[in-house]
């Protein structure tokens, strides 16, 4: 059956929010004599295509989500994720067949290419994944100094580690990962989150906007990302920075 994702795109901050998986329609399971769909592809597409914005986005996927769910027991919430940048967002939909995107201000979905997200590769190396240095607002300064308890002479060094060896917003899932969702659906400026050491800092591209602690409830979780993601690095600054931020 053919796999489908819905985005939507946000041009304030630049981010897509992503639907769950959805595997074939009605047709499909009736041709196959298998699962449960009230409606084609075409009648959903359909339902979008007065779609501009992300409440009335929202609203179309959460029927979308029931008509595959409505045999259940118990009626699943509708399963979001949230995409800062191109690589995220290639990462969430990479194995779908077809991605439709809608975006704010411009009726209707449209079918995604998702060939103009794909990393390039040169040199069988991926260069999608290169970052500038962290850039440090004033006010990103005051917070790291006053919530971390950070000297000055430190504050620069903490952005760049937190933008480098951070947990991405797209390598969480669960209760963390929705934490993260409401940190983002209520600051409207970052486009890139970090879970570094037990703290969640907010960039802007790389600009650094502020920082907030992370509850203790996800520190345990937090660290064995942060121990699985040194690992897939494999190289001597992860191993470094992770063991001088605490973790074991």
């Amino acid at each position: 059956m053919t796999r489908r994702k819905i985005i939507f795109y946000n041009d304030f901050n630049n981010s897509y929010i992503v639907s769950e998986a959805y595997s074939g329609d009605k047709s499909e399971m009736e041709q196959l004599g298998c699962g449960t769909c009230d409606h084609t592809w075409a009648a959903f597409m359909e339902a979008m295509d007065s779609v501009d914005n992300l409440p009335d986005f929202l609203k179309v996927i959460s029927w979308i989500t029931a008509s595959y769910h409505q045999q259940a027991n118990h009626l699943p919430g509708t399963r979001l994720s949230i995409a800062h940048n191109n690589q995220e967002l290639y990462a969430l939909v990479r194995n779908m067949d077809e991605v439709w995107e809608v975006r704010r201000g411009v009726c209707g979905a449209r079918q995604f290419d998702m060939s103009s997200i794909a990393p390039i590769i040169s040199d069988g190396k991926n260069t999608a994944n290169i970052e500038d240095g962290a850039i440090v607002t004033h006010h990103a300064e005051k917070r790291i100094r006053q919530r971390l308890g950070i000297n000055k002479s430190a504050v620069d060094r903490t952005a760049e580690k937190a933008l480098q060896y951070g947990i991405t917003h797209a390598e969480t899932k669960g209760k963390l990962s929705r934490h993260l969702d409401g940190i983002f659906l209520l600051n409207y400026k970052p486009t890139n989150l970090r879970v570094y050491n037990h703290s969640v800092y907010l960039f802007n591209g790389t600009t650094l906007i502020t920082v907030l602690l992370l509850p203790k409830k996800f520190w345990v979780y937090a660290d064995k990302l942060q121990r699985k993601k040194r690992e897939r690095k494999g190289d001597a600054d992860a191993n470094k920075e992770t063991s001088e931020c605490g973790i074991p």
